[in-house]
């Protein structure tokens, strides 16, 4: 279980504090480690509480990125047919992996096939994809819900969590 949370539209000064203070809220969910990635330019901020599972390294580290292609992504949960999906990347399109974590097929995989990708994952999950070259991000939840995401705007800011408080 890890946890992330998020925010948008929040002033600058005060996205850091505030990321941080959601993301040690959900310090329980991911004792082995945590991360929080800005974006000044849309004010817009991803956190995460990691617990270490498929790779303990800190190659596993979250808010996880593609630099080349602008891609940022914090996620919880599993995505059981990632062995699959991640040979079929590499085979299709010569990818090479810097984790042995599921979360980065994530984020290869939108990279080569947008969010038809996400109709691919098979498990329990739920992840936000930040795409600063296209300017959106996605919040995304397994098809049964397993994996909690709950959301809130107040104020002009939106704001998403693994646990409501």
């Amino acid at each position: 279980m890890c946890g992330i949370a998020g925010l948008i539209g929040l002033d600058t000064g005060k996205a850091r504090p505030t990321l941080g203070r959601m993301v040690d809220r959900l310090h329980h969910r991911g004792p082995d480690g945590h991360g929080i990635w800005l974006s000044y330019t849309y004010s817009l901020g991803l956190g995460h509480t990691r617990l270490a599972i498929l790779d303990t390294s800190d190659a596993g580290a979250q808010p996880m990125h593609l630099s080349d292609c602008d891609l940022h992504l914090v996620a919880n949960g599993e995505i059981y047919n990632y062995p699959d999906l991640r040979s079929d990347l590499e085979g299709k399109y010569g990818i090479t992996c810097a984790s042995n974590c599921d979360s980065e097929i994530i984020l290869h995989g939108y990279a080569h096939e947008g969010v038809d990708f996400f109709k691919r994952l098979n498990g329990m999950f739920a992840f936000a994809l930040v795409d600063g070259a296209a300017g959106v991000m996605h919040l995304v939840r397994d098809r049964l819900g397993i994996k909690p995401v709950y959301t809130s705007t107040r104020d002009g800011v939106f704001v998403f969590a693994s646990e409501i408080k």
